[in-house]
């Protein structure tokens, strides 16, 4: 297995309620990972991190107070596993946004993360790109195909429509009533056109 170099997380997006900070500490704490928190007078916190008896590598992280929440955006690189991986745990449990990039010797994995949940992963090796996964769409596929039948109830509701207007039609003996029923099928035939396509 290939040695990891670095992990970056960019775009990095955090909500967290005055509980959540808790658990968040929490989280870092049962990895291993020391918090140097700082308070400022808005109620703002940043938050190093770093591995319990290593000197070095830490991760600084913001977190601005927005209505009621805590809110950190922004980015941060770490050689450190047991610091990477709690960012990822707390990405994923507080469902944060953001895209991680694994750094190994001849490759990069990208991970993007929407909600805590892993969306896409990508492997990058020099100018190939290759997809490893792709979460599916389930509830927008689900609607999409929702959307087809009521697509295929009009058709049916416009054939009806069609099939009643032609049998008036053979039924009328009068020029001028049969001549607006041709103007009306011209604008069903029209619209089933349109949804057929």
């Amino acid at each position: 297995m290939a040695q990891r170099l670095a992990t970056e997380y960019v775009q990095t997006c955090l909500h967290l309620t005055e509980a959540d900070m808790a658990k968040f500490l929490k989280l870092f704490q049962d990895h291993q990972v020391v918090a140097d928190i700082k308070v400022y007078e808005n109620g703002s916190q940043e938050l190093s991190f770093a591995e319990a008896d290593e000197a070095g590598d830490s991760v600084l992280m913001s977190f601005e107070q927005e209505g009621g929440l805590y809110v950190c955006r922004g980015s941060c690189r770490t050689r450190n596993l047991q610091l990477a991986n709690a960012l990822r745990r707390a990405i994923s449990m507080f469902k944060g946004n953001a895209v991680m990039h694994r750094f190994y010797p001849s490759y990069t994995i990208t991970y993007d993360y929407e909600q805590g949940a892993v969306k896409r992963i990508v492997e990058k090796s020099g100018d190939t790109v290759r997809l490893i996964f792709e979460k599916k769409d389930t509830v927008g596929e689900l609607q999409a195909l929702y959307m087809q039948r009521d697509v295929e109830e009009e058709l049916e509701k416009l054939k009806r429509r069609v099939n009643a207007l032609l049998d008036q039609r053979l039924a009328t003996p009068d020029r001028y009533a049969r001549a607006a029923i041709d103007e009306r099928l011209k604008e069903l035939s029209r619209k089933l056109f349109a949804l057929e396509a």
